[in-house]
């Protein structure tokens, strides 16, 4: 008997099962939106800062641009969709070249400050070099001595000397001739008056001695300023002692 005409047979009758409740639903299914809320506000996650998601706007907005411009110039960009997600990885990309960047940056400026303050030690030693050692108020008179004769670069010069023998002869930075401005200055880095004015009498005298910075009488009168106010701060902090130099102010 050939299959068209073979006896029909009843299929079994499987069982239809009856609709859920929404009771029975929430049961097994439970909502857990109120769960994920509680938990997300006990870490208090801080939002996306605005430039971040402007930046993520205006790159996916750029991106589409590129694309279409490509679309209208070979006929297909290739890129079907430009979306957040696209915008985020190339914003990190950016963020990573720029982080790199920066760091190697960063390692760069450190080398070529480490070279330049070798350097500057050298410079500071051979201030001294076959020089005799004076105290502060000799250095000071000496001073006043090169500014009679209109002599302002060496004047300026044995002003900045002269507060280099104070603070060693006041206990506060013993005397070292390799010892460079900015080592003096980060020493002082605990008494930020002293360091101030000191930072200020360094700079022009840097400017002036190593830098062929052509020395005025106003240059003078800054280094005599910045001199007295280093004197006041050590004659304030230590009034019993006498500042040397003190009476040629």
């Amino acid at each position: 008997m050939s299959p068209a005409c073979a006896p029909w047979k009843e299929l079994p009758v499987t069982e239809v099962a009856e609709p859920r409740t929404s009771a029975e639903f929430a049961s097994q299914f439970p909502d857990l939106h109120g769960v994920i809320t509680k938990v997300a506000d006990q870490y208090h996650f801080p939002p996306t800062p605005q430039f971040l998601t402007d930046a993520q706007y205006n790159l996916a907005a750029l991106l589409r641009e590129i694309a279409q411009m490509f679309e209208k110039i070979f006929g297909h960009s290739g890129i079907r969709e430009i979306n957040s997600i696209a915008a985020s990885n190339v914003l990190r990309g950016i963020l990573t070249f720029i982080g790199v960047s920066s760091f190697l940056f960063l390692v760069y400026a450190l080398f070529i400050r480490l070279i330049a303050l070798e350097a500057q030690a050298k410079r500071a030693k051979s201030k001294f070099e076959g020089e005799r050692l004076l105290s502060a108020y000799d250095y000071r008179n000496e001073a006043s001595i090169r500014a009679n004769h209109g002599d302002w670069r060496n004047a300026c010069r044995f002003i900045y000397l002269s507060s280099l023998r104070l603070l060693d002869e006041e206990n506060v930075l013993p005397f070292n001739s390799a010892r460079s401005n900015y080592e003096y200055w980060y020493a002082l880095a605990s008494r930020p008056p002293l360091q101030r004015s000191f930072r200020g009498l360094a700079n022009i005298f840097d400017a002036i001695w190593f830098g062929n910075f052509p020395a005025s009488r106003e240059n003078y009168g800054e280094c005599l300023n910045y001199l007295v106010e280093i004197e006041q701060t050590l004659l304030s902090a230590l009034p019993e002692k006498s500042i040397a130099g003190a009476s040629m102010r």
